[in-house]
């Protein structure tokens, strides 16, 4: 028995390469036989149906090959995969491209009952009622030219082989791939005997003689355009192939731009450091390269910032020691340094407010020693960096 041609049925694809840059979706058709006729009050028939159900089953593909697909529970009674069914076309046979809308009044014979579809615990399946209005179906119907029915879906393969768990329709049976995101999209009236499962509906025309459809009707979406056929995976193909070139693009100007950045910090780091050796040089003599000689490696290295600017400190005031100053305190002693080197000839103080006040304070009488405020008290290094730096250049200029 030859299955309903579906829009996606065909050629198989790589669904785990297409996930990330295509929508890849593909049709199938459950079976089932159309019982318990009745009719409604407007002259239409209703007839109670279980549209499909779980399962392994196998399928035949036009070169011989059998694939068995695993259709889990989870996967049948999904809310919004049942929910699809709702009120979905009934048609004569199937469509070949789906139902569309421009296709209802041509096609469209009736509409699977909305409120009727629950999930059917005998069968694992779906139930729904089936309703068919149009007067030539109805005529087909009670004359059981049209007595069966199959429900036309899209689905993605999951590629993924296993054995269905216990606990699961059809549990230990091996299988090749799992079918998944089931989306109904019709049910099509058959003569009797196209669906021939009865009440226990099938996928895909669930039978041992089930075939893949032998005909070329793959259809891809890619941007809006569809695909069909070989020109289907050639899309595929190019449309990887255009995704990789444009992570490698981006990832060549995220590269650019982070070496660029790289250049310009270094060169940042570099001019800083030059024009610190340019200030030490001033107090350290033209000599200055700013290194030093390392003991354990017996080799010459070059010198931190902090290192630097504590040589020049040193050689300012021998006294100076920067052991448990933060580097707050060392900047700012180093700063005022270089600022009194640079005023040649006039009086430090005089160059800078901070220093004049804390010689004043230190030269006042000490009528209250007791004060927060007096000037003999020395300022906290880590709140008033540069308040302490001035009172000890302030006492180094008394002496």
């Amino acid at each position: 028995m030859r299955p309903g041609r579906g829009v996606f049925s065909g050629p198989r694809f790589d669904t785990e390469r297409v996930t990330s840059y295509a929508s890849l979706v593909l049709a199938r058709f459950d079976s089932v036989r159309l019982d318990a006729v009745e009719r409604t009050t407007s002259g239409a028939l209703r007839a109670p149906a279980v549209l499909t159900r779980a399962g392994v089953f196998s399928y035949t593909d036009p070169t011989g090959k059998v694939f068995r697909e695993w259709r889990p529970e989870e996967e049948v009674h999904r809310a919004d995969s049942m929910a699809t069914l709702e009120d979905v076309p009934v048609t004569i046979g199937h469509p070949p491209q789906g139902m569309r809308p421009e296709l209802f009044a041509a096609r469209a014979v009736g509409h699977v009952r909305a409120s009727s579809v629950r999930k059917d615990e005998a069968t694992a399946g779906v139930a729904s009622q089936v309703i068919v209005a149009r007067a030539d179906a109805i005529g087909k119907a009670e004359r059981r030219e049209l007595c069966d029915i199959s429900s036309g879906y899209e689905m993605r393969l999951d590629e993924t082989p296993g054995v269905v768990p216990a606990g699961h329709v059809d549990a230990g049976k091996a299988y090749d791939r799992v079918q998944r995101d089931i989306r109904y999209n019709h049910v099509a009236l058959l003569p009797k005997g196209g669906g021939r499962l009865g009440t226990q509906c099938g996928l895909r025309l669930d039978s041992a003689g089930a075939q893949i459809a032998d005909e070329d009707t793959t259809m891809i979406r890619i941007d809006g355009k569809d695909y069909q056929g070989e020109a289907a995976q050639a899309a595929v193909d190019q449309t990887i192939a255009n995704a990789k070139a444009g992570e490698a693009r981006e990832k060549a100007r995220a590269d650019a731009a982070e070496a660029k950045l790289a250049k310009i910090e270094a060169d940042q780091a570099s001019a800083a450091r030059n024009a610190l050796i340019a200030q030490a040089k001033t107090i350290l003599g033209e000599a200055f390269a700013g290194t030093r000689a390392d003991a354990a490696s017996a080799s010459v290295v070059a010198m931190t910032e902090r290192e630097i600017k504590v040589a020049v400190l040193g050689k300012l005031d021998p006294a100076f020691r920067a052991d448990g100053r933060p580097d707050a305190y060392v900047d700012v002693r180093f700063d005022l340094a270089i600022e009194a080197q640079a005023k040649a000839g006039a009086k430090r103080a005089d160059a800078r407010p901070e220093v004049a006040k804390a010689i004043v304070d230190l030269n006042a009488p000490k009528t209250a020693p007791t004060r927060a405020d007096a000037g003999d008290v020395e300022p906290n290094p880590n709140t008033h960096p540069r308040e302490y730096a001035a009172y000890h250049e302030a006492r180094a200029l008394r002496r």
